[in-house]
């Protein structure tokens, strides 16, 4: 994750790309932040089209 303001860069190691053990890696880390400092969450899927 990569927040857009500062470019603060968090990384977690996945063993696989499942909802369910993302969901438990992204609320790991952003359990440590004040809701008032996350406003979204955009995801990259990596399918970009030339």
């Amino acid at each position: 994750m990569t927040d857009r303001t500062t470019l603060v860069t968090m990384l977690e190691k996945l063993k696989s790309k499942s909802a369910d053990e993302v969901y438990e890696k992204m609320n790991k880390r952003l359990i440590n932040f004040s809701s008032s400092w996350i406003k979204t969450i955009t995801f990259d899927n990596g399918k970009e089209v030339p």
